[in-house]
């Protein structure tokens, strides 16, 4: 398309297009180059290219970057290749979305996708153009929606930042471009992983913090559990953040979430919230806290100390302690976690914590706490030696 253009980022060069698939099927290894001349001499030269197939009629922008700009260069040129065939995941149906300029003069698009078609679709990305009043891009950005992954019925959000350009001022409209790649329905993720109703939001200045409890009700491990927010105004949503457990939440594990705006979004009034996982994963057994307390500090804050022994068979590698705090009605008041201070565990052995709160402006409507300590299974080492004297 003859919609392409130029801007630079500092020394940087940045080339952007758009490329449609007009071959009447999906295509398959979509690349796009950009050659560069100074006087008809080539100079430079740098590509771009699309993992996920690109469906009939599919329209999608590129952007092709040179770190840094060649010296002295008056002209391009852009080719693209492709090859036939490929299989695009159909049925995916981006909705609630809106695009706007930030406070630091980023520009931002929050949405939703949802699956409508008859088979998952595996690494979903949100691949998005913004033009200027005449149709020309202005810039192009991708994401993944924040699941990733969709099974038929399925809806996840997702949120695109543009930052390369000086301003965004002149971004008159947008165009979505959802892809990923279709696969076969996998058997049911096992229920019973879910967000308990005493979630609360709270201010921290201009920052909103939205926070709550999930429990593992599975009957085993779980790996990869991620909680996002959405937040609407008046039932647009207009803004979207999620926060992730890199280790394993064992059975019956509850544990504290939080999921952080800076800023708030302007004119919020309500939010929803949503988990993923995935079955499976392993976490270390035999973790248990002891001599532990909570009380406020002087400065205002809240602070948990105690102390973990890895009563287990299994060493505990990254060990970290997730920490609640209620009130007296059992809605959640702040959550945080940290590292115990050894950071490993083996069997036996016995580390100290600290886990301190201090976001809020007050912690005096906290009335009690509730701990939740993970950590990842390894063997145990070898003991080294000791020299002879």
């Amino acid at each position: 398309m003859n919609n392409h253009a130029t801007y630079m980022n500092g020394s940087d060069l940045h080339v952007v297009g758009e490329v449609v698939n007009r071959t009447g099927s999906s295509i398959d290894s979509l690349r796009v180059t950009a050659d560069v001349f100074n006087q008809g001499q080539l100079v430079d030269t740098e590509w771009t290219s699309f993992w996920n197939s690109v469906a009939a009629e599919g329209k999608v922008c590129f952007k092709v970057n040179f770190w840094p700009a060649p010296a002295n260069w008056n002209s391009y040129n852009l080719t693209r290749s492709y090859q036939a065939g490929g299989t695009a995941a159909l049925g995916l149906n981006v909705f609630n979305n809106n695009g706007a300029a930030t406070q630091s003069g980023d520009y931002e698009i929050v949405g939703q996708v949802r699956n409508d078609g008859t088979q998952r679709a595996e690494s979903v990305e949100v691949i998005s153009t913004l033009y200027d009043a005449n149709g020309t891009v202005v810039d192009c950005e991708e994401s993944y929606i924040y699941t990733t992954d969709l099974n038929p019925g399925e809806t996840s959000s997702f949120k695109v930042t543009f930052s390369q350009r000086a301003s965004y001022e002149n971004v008159a409209g947008y165009h979505l471009h959802i892809q990923g790649r279709p696969t076969a329905v996998p058997s049911a993720t096992p229920a019973g992983v879910d967000i308990l109703n005493n979630h609360a939001t709270y201010m921290d200045g201009s920052d909103l913090h939205v926070v709550g409890e999930v429990v593992n009700r599975t009957g085993s491990s779980i790996d990869s559990l991620r909680v996002t927010a959405d937040v609407f105004n008046q039932g647009q949503l207009v803004d979207t953040e999620w926060t992730s457990f890199w280790n394993s939440v064992a059975a019956e594990g509850k544990v504290c979430f939080k999921v952080n705006f800076w800023p708030a979004p302007a004119n919020w009034n309500s939010y929803n919230l949503t988990r993923s996982y995935q079955a499976g994963g392993t976490a270390a057994l035999g973790l248990n806290v002891f001599n532990n307390n909570g009380a406020a500090t002087q400065s205002g804050d809240y602070e948990i100390v105690g102390q973990v022994r890895n009563d287990g068979t299994q060493r505990a590698e990254s060990v970290e302690v997730i920490s609640t705090l209620y009130d007296a009605n059992g809605t959640v008041v702040d959550c945080e976690e940290s590292y115990i201070y050894t950071t490993d565990l083996n069997p036996g052995e016995t580390s100290s914590f600290k886990v301190t709160f201090s976001q809020r402006a007050s912690y005096e409507n906290v009335a009690g706490y509730h701990l939740y300590i993970q950590g990842r299974p390894t063997a145990v080492p070898l003991t080294a030696s000791t020299p002879p004297d």
